[in-house]
């Protein structure tokens, strides 16, 4: 009751299932955009999210050489129709 006051509420249901109420708050997925903002081609920036890196901070936890292979073993697998993927534009994506 005496959160009841404090609340300025005249049922204790309102009370108790205010927690409930409130509204959730979700982050926004990230987008091929953001690689390509950072520097990454567009011909490789939804294949790299498809891949498992889904921003830049994530690219620099490997080295470029894993990712390398990580890619073009993905670009072989999908047989997608684009050249293999060079270390130094790796590295000229993570810096």
């Amino acid at each position: 009751r005496f959160v009841m006051l404090l609340t300025n509420n005249a049922s204790i249901q309102e009370v108790l299932f205010f927690p409930q109420m409130r509204p959730e708050k979700f982050e926004a997925a990230p987008t091929p955009e953001a690689l390509i903002e950072a520097g990454v081609s567009e011909v490789w920036a939804e294949h790299l999210m498809n891949a498992g890196y889904k921003t830049i901070d994530e690219l620099k936890e490997h080295k470029p050489a894993a990712i390398q292979q990580k890619m073009n073993g993905y670009r072989k697998k999908n047989k997608l129709d684009i050249d293999a993927l060079q270390i130094d534009e790796i590295e000229a994506w993570v810096g």
